[in-house]
């Protein structure tokens, strides 16, 4: 028994373990596009055609972040681009509705993108069953956000008192008591 037959099938095993499965692929593609998308459309406009430091910055803080995600998705290098494309829709005076709403929703594309990169397996098949299980919470996600957006243009002509600070803090606190997990 020669030893190039022993080894042969393992050195192949390991090297098909390097390859990334298509499904990685396009999730890391898809989120890099929406973050890219969301990133040129709060840099667009004619308030912010000129090229400033500004928009040098946060392309720069886009690009970098999106490069340490492509090679690692789970990296905590991959909120700052959401960070800065959301830094620079607050600074900017000709905001409106329609231009946050979509540029939230690709931000939420790119993230739930790089989410699901993050947990799937990167070598290997797919299990179907578990990317049925990730687009069914990912569309739980999506209605939530639908009607979280649609709440708050229909309250943004609401004025509060200062008594709604509580209240918001108590909201905080639920909110949190929900998503923190469960000790077994």
């Amino acid at each position: 028994m020669r030893l190039t037959s022993l080894l042969d099938p393992i050195a192949d095993a390991l090297l098909a373990l390097r390859g990334i499965s298509p499904v990685q692929w396009a999730l890391r593609g898809t989120g890099t596009a929406a973050t890219v998308a969301a990133a040129a459309l709060a840099l667009s406009g004619p308030g912010l055609a000129a090229m400033h430091l500004g928009v040098v910055l946060v392309g720069l803080v886009c690009l970098t972040a999106l490069a340490a995600q492509w090679l690692d998705p789970d990296t905590d290098l991959g909120m700052l681009a959401p960070t800065a494309v959301v830094i620079a829709l607050a600074v900017r005076a000709d905001l409106d509705v329609v231009l946050a709403g979509s540029t939230g929703l690709l931000l939420l594309a790119g993230h739930a993108s790089f989410a699901l990169a993050a947990v799937m397996p990167a070598h290997g098949a797919l299990d179907r069953d578990a990317l049925r299980l990730a687009l069914r919470a990912l569309t739980g996600v999506l209605v939530l956000t639908l009607v979280g957006g649609v709440l708050v243009v229909l309250l943004a002509q609401v004025q509060l008192g200062p008594w709604a600070v509580v209240v918001a803090a108590v909201a905080v606190v639920v909110l949190w008591i929900a998503v923190m997990p469960r000790g077994r």
